[in-house]
């Protein structure tokens, strides 16, 4: 790519971070985005957070899927990417946000997903992971011990 800065390149080759998979295209991700009106999100959008995906990529899965909470009268909804290594955490909180999720939350979230990923299992009984594990697990399309009780889903409508 000519005259490109890839920083997060230039920082992994100065760490000696090095892929441990070759031929795929998305690393783990756990995207964030903080919205004044969680419910003015379109779940198109949504579905192109968690999955990490720009405008060029195709709309394939017609739904979300994801699990929503309140704190303090604000939403916070945690969606689950589909076949891909992402998920996303979107909220109208923004005290959640800067004060309990950013500098907590986000980073051991990430860290269960990959152990989830790999082993298919978390080594937790809390129950936020434990809500997160079965919400990932319903989006994975040989997985079929996910509890749809436990998580909602919302069809896309495509613009």
């Amino acid at each position: 790519m000519k005259n490109e800065q890839l920083p997060l390149v230039y920082l992994m080759e100065k760490v000696n971070i090095r892929p441990q998979y070759e031929g795929h295209d998305k690393a783990y991700g756990h995207a964030f985005a903080l919205s004044e009106n969680l419910s003015s999100v379109p779940a198109f959008l949504q579905a192109r957070i968690a999955n990490y995906d720009g405008s060029d990529d195709p709309t394939i899965i017609k739904k979300i899927h994801y699990i929503q909470n309140e704190y303090s009268g604000k939403s916070t909804r945690f969606i689950s990417g589909f076949e891909t290594r992402s998920f996303a955490t979107i909220t109208e909180n923004e005290y959640y946000a800067r004060e309990i999720h950013l500098p907590n939350n986000a980073r051991t979230y990430l860290k269960l997903f990959v152990y989830f990923s790999r082993y298919g299992t978390l080594p937790s009984q809390q129950m936020m992971p434990r809500f997160l594990a079965n919400l990932w697990a319903s989006a994975q399309s040989l997985n079929t011990a996910a509890n749809p009780a436990l998580y909602k889903q919302q069809t896309i409508d495509t613009p």
